[in-house]
């Protein structure tokens, strides 16, 4: 199959890690699957979407980055805030560390807003938070129970940011600092990302409640080297799989049997990856890592790679 030409209109193309290689085919589209339930969900989506406008009614930014140097066109966000509204310091550090794993006196705390343009279906605007910076994270190699000989030296990420809603004090997200702009390569950024989820049968809600696997336990899982060449964003949020059940038609209201898999999930994304295909073209390809893990039990939900052609100067 030739990547280049079988692509859908959005240009998206996934390696199909189901056929044992890395082939690259294009984007699986599962919008049949989730047009029975897009006028049910539509108004939960609507509320839930609110989580993150409401508090931002009065926010009113410094116009200053509360990271120094932090590029100004990426799609995430930190702006310093000098209110004091939502849970205290001390609150805020012993979450930040229980989500982290790490010890809470390890973290650096300021009050922030933050604005998330690519997170699908919630993207924060201007939400309060407080930004917690952890340095030199530790990731343990493989399981904690292997002997030292056996397990080897652990991976540091030398700089992770975590992003705590500073209402509610539920976790938002994680990111390490871009190394390149990988943004301006990327073709799913963004309003197409977003689409990109929604054919693929995925949808990212508000969590109810906290996650159980720490961040350290979580990239330790996810095996993603921390120094890519892009950048590392971890989001947290109810996942929704609408890939695994099949629509109905029933009498009271449009259904899926079985249910679709719904999970609090971290959802890793790792930005600014080489797609190889098997078929070379003479293009080079470009994309991300998208790992699905369940926030209770650590283990895998799904793992995809999707991206498109490199842009030239002429693009």
């Amino acid at each position: 199959m030739h990547p280049r030409r079988e692509a859908d209109t959005s240009g998206v193309v996934a390696l199909d890690h189901g056929q044992g290689n890395n082939t690259l085919v294009p984007a699986q589209r599962g919008a049949n699957r989730l047009s029975l339930c897009r006028r049910s969900r539509g108004t939960v989506l609507l509320c839930q979407g609110l989580w993150f406008v409401l508090p931002c009614v009065a926010a009113q930014d410094t116009g200053e980055s509360a990271i120094p140097g932090w590029p100004k066109d990426a799609p995430i966000q930190v702006w310093t805030r000098s209110d004091e509204a939502g849970i205290g310091r001390a609150e805020a550090e012993q979450l930040a560390a229980r989500y982290l794993g790490v010890a809470a006196g390890e973290l650096k705390l300021q009050r922030a807003y933050l604005t998330d343009d690519d997170f699908p279906y919630l993207r924060p605007e201007k939400l309060p938070v407080w930004l917690a910076e952890a340095t030199s994270v530790s990731i343990p190699p493989r399981n904690a129970s292997d002997p030292p000989q056996a397990a080897g030296k652990p991976e540091l990420v030398p700089r992770l940011y975590l992003a705590i809603d500073a209402a509610t004090g539920q976790c938002i997200e994680a990111f390490t600092a871009p190394t390149t702009p990988w943004w301006t390569e990327l073709r799913p950024i963004g309003k197409p990302h977003e689409d990109w989820c929604r054919d693929d049968g995925v949808m990212y809600d508000r969590p109810g409640a906290p996650p159980r696997v720490s961040l350290t336990r979580l990239l330790r899982v996810a095996s993603l080297l921390p120094d890519t060449d892009g950048q590392i964003v971890v989001r947290y949020v109810l996942y929704s799989d609408f890939n695994t059940g099949i629509p109905i038609e029933r009498v009271d209201v449009p259904g899926i049997v079985p249910v679709a898999l719904q999970e609090l999930a971290w959802v890793v994304m790792r930005e600014y990856v080489e797609l190889t295909p098997t078929m070379p073209d003479g293009l080079e390809y470009i994309g991300r890592v998208r790992l699905v893990v369940s926030a209770r039990t650590g283990s895998v939900l799904s793992s995809r790679s999707y991206g498109g052609p490199r842009k030239r100067p002429n693009d």
